[in-house]
């Protein structure tokens, strides 16, 4: 056993496949079929799938001379993982000392850092937080990428004003090895406005809030875009260096109403009807900190 990866799997199963119960020729051939899902798939989802228990799936692995699950699974994701770099350095030698090298050295850091993630996963500590996410009536995703936000004030009475507020984000939503990286646009279009909580204090802090429409914008590629109703609540910091200018301090939170089991971001093609993101709860929680300047007129 001193080869590794799926030629050696192969080769094995070829010797010893006869040697081997019909529960174990099932956990076998399960698998073969699909080595994307043997590479993640643990013992005991992999003994209710084919109908056998999950000593037969450990005696099935040591058959045919490995130490047991874990150690032929380990064989099977060595195929996704072995080879790539070398094949990826050996075309380096024709870009040379360029920018274009320099970047697909960084890309192979990273592709290594996965490999040790990948090894390093725990398949049933994977699953738990999966079943945890599905059951889940709100799911708080945090956004690192760029924002702004663009307000138009209108004085009514004691420091109260009026607001139409305008937000934008871009963010890259990410899933399976079946959903690649899209793009989207989340903006926001309100119409609320703000009140101070004591206008005594050199630093003056406020309350806003606001009602209006959020639209998702993915990708033209990836999907149609969709806007929903939502709603706004923060608190923010004023604080006035003269008469038309001030700086501005602002913590929204951002509440989008969707229909339960609702779908995002579809689109037809000659393959049908596609719909990349499906929701199982009601909102769509969205937080946002915002520093900027104010002009008073």
């Amino acid at each position: 056993m001193a080869d590794s990866g799926l030629r050696t799997v192969h080769a094995t199963v070829t010797e010893h496949y006869d040697r081997l119960s019909p529960g174990q020729r099932r956990v076998i051939d399960r698998l073969l079929v699909d080595t994307r899902y043997a590479a993640v798939v643990s013992a005991p989802e992999l003994a209710v799938e084919v109908g056998v228990s999950e000593s037969t799936v450990t005696r099935a692995a040591q058959a045919l001379g490995f130490a047991g699950y874990p150690d032929l699974q380990a064989r099977l994701r060595q195929r996704f993982v072995d080879g790539v770099p070398e094949r990826v350095e050996a075309s380096l030698a024709d870009l040379g000392d360029t920018p274009q090298a320099a970047a697909i050295r960084v890309m192979l850091e990273d592709a290594e850092s996965v490999r040790a993630t990948a090894e390093d996963l725990d398949p049933a500590a994977l699953g738990a937080i999966v079943d945890l996410l599905i059951r889940a009536r709100h799911v708080y995703v945090f956004g690192a990428r760029g924002s702004f936000g663009l307000a138009l004030d209108v004085q009514a009475d004691n420091g109260t004003q009026y607001e139409l507020f305008y937000g934008r984000q871009s963010t890259v939503m990410r899933g399976d090895a079946s959903f690649a990286p899209t793009s989207v646009d989340v903006e926001y279009l309100h119409v609320g406005g703000t009140a101070p909580l004591d206008e005594e204090l050199r630093v003056k802090p406020y309350v806003l809030g606001g009602l209006g429409i959020t639209r998702f914008s993915p990708d033209p590629a990836r999907g149609r875009e969709n806007t929903r109703f939502s709603a706004s609540l923060g608190a923010g910091l004023r604080v006035p260096f003269s008469t038309h200018f001030s700086l501005r301090l602002e913590a929204r939170g951002f509440v989008t109403l969707v229909d339960p089991n609702t779908a995002f971001f579809c689109r037809s093609d000659q393959t049908g009807l596609l719909c990349r993101v499906r929701s199982r709860g009601s909102t769509f929680i969205q937080y946002d900190l915002l520093a900027g300047a104010a002009l008073t007129f």
